[in-house]
């Protein structure tokens, strides 16, 4: 016998990673935590365009969910049960001289319940004036071995803490979240 096999990685699997379309800012698809505010197109910090960036404040908290790996992916239950790994990647502007502790975070959760949490937590003391710094890639890596479920959902979330009251946490882009498998 001959076996073939291929790898595959799926594009983003999230929705409305940019925040919006064109200039505006849009938080369809998102959980964001009540008095967060976003900004339309950042040019500042080298900004990405299209859309708009998540303003993260002194208690933000950004969620989507991929509900279904099968739906999403497109993976049968055997591509599943063979294992694979979940890359979520974030862009953070830290534009100012406050201190911010900002949490990357997937939570894998499979078919019976289980839970497997993969995190970063980001300590930064800012770059030292306004306006100052720019955009920082974070990208992140589950690995998920053979395993006996039929499906898996994911959730992704970005938060964010500080001592301040409005709008001095980072700026938040381009949340987007791929999975690889064979």
């Amino acid at each position: 016998f001959t076996a073939i096999s291929e790898t595959v990685t799926t594009g983003n699997l999230l929705n409305n990673s940019t925040f919006g379309t064109s200039t505006s800012y849009d938080t369809t698809g998102w959980t964001i935590s009540s008095g967060t505010s976003g900004h339309g197109t950042m040019s500042a910090g080298n900004g990405n365009t299209p859309g708009g960036s998540v303003a993260a404040e002194n208690n933000t908290n950004i969620e989507q969910t991929v509900d279904s790996l099968s739906t999403a992916a497109g993976m049968t239950v055997n591509e599943i049960r063979k294992g694979f790994s979940s890359t979520m990647s974030t862009d953070v502007w830290y534009w100012n001289q406050y201190d911010n502790t900002t949490t990357l975070k997937q939570t894998i959760t499979d078919s019976a319940g289980n839970v497997t949490t993969q995190q970063r937590v980001i300590a930064d003391t800012g770059c030292g004036s306004i306006n100052c710094g720019q955009y920082t890639n974070y990208t992140d890596t589950h690995i998920q071995g053979t395993n006996t479920s039929d499906d898996f959902s994911i959730k992704v979330g970005v938060s964010n803490t500080n001592n301040r009251s409005g709008h001095y946490g980072p700026d938040i882009d381009d949340i987007q979240l791929s999975v690889t498998y064979t």
